[in-house]
């Protein structure tokens, strides 16, 4: 019966680690494929990621279907195709991105997502700030 459990505790173990991976077909480290969300993500390039970037951001580049809302499919499949990263990883990306966890991100997400991200209080998420931010979303995986 021991030898049963320690085997099922070490099955689910390795499951876990392997549920949540980052792994990128391009060979990107985590530090690159960072450092290029936040250069797309400042969109007018001013240091800060305001509402308008994060619309222009993920609205124009990852809303498919035009519906004005992103869904974790459309997600993880731009994701994918533009940094690289393994789609099941692009998918825990969109989990933490998702503020309201309703499967979308749409407007109704930007003012918890600045919430969450805004550390200095600001009301304007930094360049730094979402870097941090993306850097504890690669390191919760």
């Amino acid at each position: 019966m021991k030898a049963f459990v320690c085997l099922a505790v070490l099955l689910v173990s390795c499951w876990a680690e392997e549920a949540c991976k980052h792994s990128n077909i391009a060979q990107k480290t985590e530090e690159q494929v960072i450092a290029e969300v936040v250069r797309d993500a400042d969109h007018d390039r001013d240091g800060s990621i305001t509402d308008l970037d994060v619309v222009q951001f993920f609205v124009f580049n990852f809303d498919h279907n035009k519906n004005g809302e992103v869904d974790r499919t459309e997600f993880a499949n731009q994701w994918h195709a533009t940094y690289k990263d393994e789609k099941a990883f692009a998918e825990h990306v969109f989990d933490h991105i998702d503020m309201k966890t309703d499967g979308v991100l749409n407007i109704d997400d930007i003012p918890l997502l600045e919430n969450r991200a805004d550390t200095d209080g600001s009301g304007v998420i930094s360049v730094s700030e979402f870097q941090t931010y993306l850097e504890a979303i690669y390191a919760a995986c």
